[in-house]
Formats: structure tokens, C-alpha cells, sequence
């Protein structure tokens, strides 16, 4: 039965709370109630060590639900073909070369970057000879990204002479074609001297 207002008007916002709260606390259990038995599960797997056999000597069911769970053989996917991780030293070493440089400060964790890493590698094998192509890892050259004032993931960095001002810089991904024109304007083309 509903509580009704005095006047017959709908019911109170109390009420209706009340009824939604057993549901909203049952589902909650239930969660709780598996996030439990998963995680006794994940210990009896690893309990079982590396024997196939329960104590009393029969086919152990969690042995059989780890070789079940564990990866088989080496990854299926294809070999990582992406570019090296660089550091800055290797940076100025390019320069010093007169060779313009492109850097992408990447980090592992970071989902953009593996998006661009695709567009670095083939913009590597595209120019290559002409420009380098360069993946710095933001955690292990922090110093290096705060110098170049890196607030966002992946950052391109286009360099042509000097290790300490880009000559162009590029926030977020970027599509493939705009990096190419972009490196055909700022590191390929002569500059003009007035």
C-alpha cells in the first residue's frame, strides 16, 4: 500500500526511496557477494602450486581451471615492430648529425600513444634517411618533459639544430597526413633568409 499525502497527492519522496532501497542493497551484496568468491577462487588456484593433483591424489579441479586460465605458448599477435625507446642523449646526438628529429613522448600506460605509434612507424620508414623518428618514455625522462613544457600524451616534437626549442609541437594524437605536411614544412623545406 502506498503512503499517501492527506490531500491525495502522490507519495512522498521518502516512500519512494524506501521501496527502491532493498533493491539498490540487494544488487549491492551480490556484488560484494562475487567480488568474495573470486577472490577465494583466485587463492585456491593459486594454493594448488604447480601440481595437478589435490592432496588425496585425484585430478584437482582448481590445477585444471589455472592451466585453463594461464596464457599458452608465446603471444599470438604480431612482434613488436614499434620504434626503440630513445633518450634525450640520443636526441642531441641526432642533431648533432644536421639530421631534423622528430621525438614522441610516449608513456606505456598511455592509450593515445599506442594509437600513434603506428603513425610514428610508418612516418619512420617513410622519411627515413632524412628525418629521425624518436620515442622518448615520459617516466623514465621526466626531466626532458617538464624542459619542454609536456602537459599532454603523446607529444611531438619536431627538432631541426637546437635540443632545446621545437620547432614545431603537436598535443594529442594527430592524424598521419597532417604529421606529414607538417614535416615537409617545418623540417624539410629550406627556410628563407631576409
Amino acid at each position: 500500500m502506498d503512503v499517501m499525502a492527506p490531500s491525495g497527492a502522490p507519495p512522498r519522496r521518502s516512500a519512494q526511496r524506501a521501496r527502491a532501497w532493498p533493491a539498490r542493497t540487494e544488487a549491492r551484496h551480490r556484488r560484494r557477494l562475487a567480488a568474495a568468491l573470486a577472490a577465494l577462487l583466485v587463492a585456491a588456484v593459486a594454493a594448488t602450486g604447480a601440481s595437478d593433483q589435490c592432496r588425496h591424489g585425484s585430478p584437482c579441479f582448481f590445477a585444471a581451471l589455472r592451466r585453463t586460465l594461464a596464457p599458452s605458448g608465446p603471444p599470438s599477435g604480431p612482434p613488436d615492430s614499434g620504434l626503440p625507446s630513445s633518450t634525450p642523449g640520443d636526441l642531441v646526438a641526432q642533431l648533432k648529425t644536421g639530421t631534423p628529429v622528430v621525438v614522441d613522448i610516449t608513456a606505456k600506460w598511455c592509450g593515445p600513444c599506442k594509437v600513434m605509434e603506428k603513425t610514428m612507424v610508418s612516418l619512420s620508414n617513410k622519411y627515413a634517411g632524412k628525418v629521425s623518428v624518436l620515442k622518448i618514455d615520459l617516466d623514465s625522462s621526466l626531466d626532458f618533459a617538464k624542459k619542454m613544457n609536456v602537459r599532454v600524451l603523446p607529444t611531438v616534437l619536431f627538432f631541426n639544430g637546437s635540443p632545446t626549442e621545437p620547432v614545431h609541437v603537436f598535443k594529442g594524437v594527430v592524424q598521419p597526413g597532417v604529421l606529414s605536411d607538417a614535416i615537409e614544412e617545418k623540417l624539410l623545406t629550406p627556410q628563407q633568409v631576409n
